[in-house]
């Protein structure tokens, strides 16, 4: 794909995740995480899907957004360089992989047991080595399903500030398990 085909298709892809967004929270309380796991990775196959098999006519408004929002990142790039403004970097990262996930949730425990410097992640390591495949699978679905709703919904950076990325998550009930 061009670079004008790709970011007609993240435009697709956003419209896409905000409109499926309810539906996913929705199935999420109803069904549970693991059902909302799989409608998470059923919206992104079907959204390649759709993309794929798209008429021409609707393909190209989406290309046209994508050109006009090119040109409006080329004019504030240009601005943002004569005003020597920085690019908001205080924003976490969200996770990469399962064992962020892991690290994150498990690193105050680690400090609360009197571990300190190389030992905290020494023990981490250990503890990570312990863990079934199976709470693994669990960790790695965990962390695309925070990445794919950071990069779909944003945040503020005072909240991010304030919190880890998972206690952001759990505060907007994402991430919490479902009470019985």
């Amino acid at each position: 794909m061009a670079k004008l085909d790709q970011a007609a298709y993240q435009i697709f892809e956003e419209e896409m995740k905000i409109r499926m967004k309810p539906h996913l929270i929705h199935v999420k309380e109803r069904d549970g995480l693991e059902a909302f796991y799989d409608g998470i990775r059923n919206s992104v196959a079907g959204c390649k899907n759709k993309w794929k098999f798209m008429k021409k006519e609707i393909k190209m408004a989406y290309l046209t957004k994508a050109k006009e929002q090119n040109a409006q990142n080329e004019k504030t790039g240009d601005q943002a360089k004569k005003n020597k403004e920085m690019p908001k970097s205080s924003l976490p990262l969200p996770p990469k992989s399962g064992w962020d996930v892991f690290r994150e949730e498990q690193y105050s425990n680690v400090v609360n047991e009197g571990f300190s410097g190389k030992d905290i992640a020494s023990q981490l390591g250990d503890k990570w080595r312990k863990v079934s495949r199976l709470e693994k699978k669990k960790y790695n679905q965990k962390a695309k399903v925070i990445a794919s709703f950071l990069n779909a919904v944003g945040s503020e950076p005072n909240d991010l500030e304030r919190s880890s990325t998972m206690e952001k998550l759990e505060s907007k009930s994402l991430l919490r398990r479902k009470s019985v």
